[in-house]
């Protein structure tokens, strides 16, 4: 399967739709998705993002960098990814780090999805449940 279609799959990947279910069965249904594998980390960090709640800083805003700046640092002159992928989980983390602050100081914790694009609460969960694991395919 080329790259395009394991984006398009992921692209289209409806396992946020089910705003009942939490966010660890999301991030497990992810990883069971037969693209998860061959999709770079950083990607899927990325991708669900995009779903997150506006309290969820992107990862180059929280950079405070251009978009494509902070995608040139995922990748070496060389072609490498490992230490790219592993400086987007560091910063992937910082981010849900600083969401939980913000929300923690809003005091209004969000149940369930909004089922809004761009709403979901349960994204930085799945991002936080992932990551690990994640990392720990793309090394072996």
């Amino acid at each position: 399967m080329g790259n395009r279609m394991l984006v398009r799959n992921m692209l289209y990947w409806t396992g946020l739709e089910d705003t009942s279910k939490p966010a660890s069965m999301v991030a497990k249904g992810m990883l069971r998705e037969s693209w998860a594998r061959h999709v770079r980390p950083s990607t899927m960090f990325h991708y669900l993002f995009a779903f997150g709640p506006t309290l969820l800083s992107s990862p180059h805003v929280f950079k405070r960098m251009k978009a494509e700046d902070y995608v040139g640092t995922l990748v070496t002159l060389d072609g490498g990814v490992e230490e790219g992928e592993a400086s987007s989980w560091m910063t992937t983390m910082a981010c849900c780090d600083v969401y939980l602050q913000r929300e923690s100081v809003q005091q209004q914790p969000q149940i369930g999805g909004s089922g809004t694009f761009g709403e979901d609460p349960r994204v930085p969960s799945i991002l936080m449940t992932l990551g690990p694991e994640l990392l720990r395919r793309q090394r072996h």
